[in-house]
């Protein structure tokens, strides 16, 4: 299996861990860019949360009609566009800064809270 050796927990444990430390990396980013002025390191962190929320929506996690929704409402009142649907993303992510902390600190508590055939 190349990268992940062991046992399928020990697996999972891994693929959780690396989840919580993009999705706090990409905040991380997205707000030293945009608060710091650095367009390059805005837009690796929001394109960051793009891809997380797009991949959240097509694995049936979170609904697309409210994250979309903001996005379009937010690019309607940010300059440039690209702006309100970082902020919109983030906002998303935002919420879910807890679960991302217990994902990156102790995956394996999140692991028990799923049964066996949802995973």
């Amino acid at each position: 299996m190349g990268f992940f050796r062991g046992n399928e927990a020990m697996q999972q444990e891994t693929v959780l861990r690396m989840q919580g430390a993009f999705e706090l990396s990409a905040l991380v980013l997205y707000f030293s860019g945009y608060y710091g002025e650095i367009p390059a390191i805005m837009f690796l962190g929001g394109g960051m949360l793009v891809m997380d929320i797009a991949m959240t929506i097509w694995l049936r996690v979170l609904s697309p009609v409210y994250p979309v929704t903001l996005a379009v409402l937010l690019s309607l009142f940010f300059t440039p566009w690209y702006q309100g649907v970082f902020w919109a993303c983030a906002i998303f992510t935002l919420i879910g800064t807890p679960n991302s902390v217990r994902k990156l600190l102790s995956p394996e508590k999140v692991l028990k809270d799923y049964p066996e055939e949802e995973r």
